[in-house]
């Protein structure tokens, strides 16, 4: 009797693989991370409900989850504060010919508290795509990420905020702009965890405040100190002095007995590239339940952690096939080039990998910037109402307004020629279109823009 021959179990590399079409993921032959590497990742990485892996925090530190049925995240906030993170358990990763010769690859190394709600929505755009006459596109929702009206400050704040519990933290320190979507996240996320926020804001403090400024208040920031612009020829000074006030706060704060945790504008780089490489796999998933692959990714970038994050996810995930563009809202795009290299640089050698980062890979945009780091353009305009009258989404004027600005532009320029399937990430930063200072921008004297031309 003639037997019958044994049906693989290996996914085919067709259309209907489980990784989508064209997309050399893991699980693939050919791929470089085994279903059991990719179980560990997702047991750091994943954090939404009925995945394989959701960090559960126990006493002791994370612990995969129960077997049987999915059990709800469940810490107090005395728990949390109490708890002994750098004993924390981690998950040791193997990553194939990039790990270390004789060591394993540990992206647990680094303490996390689960904030916000995973996954993040990732919405089709079809009137834009329409408009655009292609690539398909998709926004990957980071502004409704759901806590104090989002953005993707609160992935990075996860890292940021349990290694601050880690040191015993009794106060935070941050600092930003008067419109900072940072320090709102920052005060809001401490607040979760009983934390109080001392916040020092760059610019000139208002009679009444709006916008973030006015979520910093209701959310019940400690105290705010000002910086004066004035004091300052360049925004790189202003920056850097209120840096430097932040510390010197940490340093009084210290002196009456407190234990301070400063938290920088945006975030460690290492907190926003690993924040963000676990972004990138969630996005993948996200993408192969509709058996697609994401070929571009465009981002706003500012202090660019959140493209480094996206370009390291790129690399260990997708083998660089993920192209990363970043939108500058403020810096030269060679800074921001030179930047990334160096956050990447740090999070492999941290991360213990064998990977290099094709300068093909770092790309970014300076050209729609404008007169300077938030200040309206007429382009920012045009595309934040395209997508308010064509999408139903709002954008904000700083960050996602220029970028979309920007890839309206680079797709009537044909830089997406060829691509099939594009995300855009709002990063959120909606609070600051009700800042007094926009409200000329978009309203004079009832006058609108006419549909922009694409």
């Amino acid at each position: 009797m003639q037997r019958r021959p044994r049906r693989s179990s290996r996914p085919r590399g067709g259309p209907s693989s489980q990784w989508g079409p064209r997309s050399p993921l893991l699980g693939r032959r050919g791929g470089f991370l085994s279903r059991k590497s990719r179980l560990r990742l997702l047991q750091w990485l994943s954090p939404w409900p009925g995945s394989r892996g959701l960090p559960l925090l126990r006493e002791g530190g994370i612990a995969p989850p129960p077997r049987g049925r999915h059990r709800p995240h469940t810490s107090s906030l005395e728990q949390e504060k109490s708890r002994s993170w750098p004993s924390a358990k981690v998950y040791p990763i193997l990553l194939g010919q990039n790990r270390r010769k004789g060591g394993d690859v540990q992206l647990g190394k680094v303490p996390r508290i689960r904030l916000g709600e995973y996954p993040t929505p990732l919405a089709e755009l079809p009137n834009l795509t329409k408009l655009l006459g292609g690539p398909r596109i998709f926004m990957k929702r980071e502004d409704l990420v759901g806590i104090a009206l989002g953005g993707n400050k609160v992935r990075k704040l996860e890292y940021a905020l349990a290694e601050a519990l880690a040191q015993r933290a009794t106060v935070i320190v941050t600092s930003g702009a008067v419109q900072s979507n940072h320090v709102r996240l920052t005060i809001a996320c401490a607040n979760r965890l009983g934390l109080r926020t001392v916040a020092v804001l760059r610019g000139e403090k208002p009679e009444v405040p709006t916008g973030n400024l006015l979520l910093d208040h209701i959310l019940g920031v400690a105290e705010i100190h000002w910086v004066d612009p004035k004091d300052y020829a360049t925004r790189e000074e202003l920056v850097r002095a209120t840096e430097a006030r932040a510390e010197e706060l940490a340093e009084e704060l210290r002196r009456r007995g407190e234990v301070p945790y400063v938290i920088p504008n945006g975030c460690k780089p290492l907190h926003s590239a690993i924040a963000y490489a676990g972004c990138v796999l969630e996005l993948l998933e996200q993408m192969r339940a509709m058996n697609l692959a994401p070929d571009v990714v465009v981002t706003a970038c500012g202090t660019a952690g959140t493209q480094t994050g996206l370009i390291l996810g790129s690399l260990l995930f997708a083998q660089g096939q993920i192209r990363v563009v970043g939108i500058s809202v403020s810096g030269k795009a060679e800074n921001l080039r030179a930047r990334i290299r160096r956050n990447l640089e740090e999070a492999i050698s941290f991360l213990g990998l064998k990977l290099s980062v094709p300068e093909e890979l770092i790309e970014v945009y300076d050209g729609y910037v404008g007169p300077g780091y938030a200040i309206p353009t007429a382009e920012m305009r045009r595309a934040v109402e395209l997508l308010a009258r064509k999408e139903g989404i709002l954008l904000d004027p700083v960050y996602t307004g220029k970028a979309m600005a920007g890839l309206l532009d680079l797709a009537e320029k044909g830089a997406f020629k060829g691509v099939e399937t594009l995300v855009f990430l709002h990063t959120g930063g909606v609070p600051a279109l009700f800042a007094e200072a926009q409200a000329p921008v978009f309203y004079s004297s009832g006058e609108t823009f006419p549909g922009p031309a694409v």
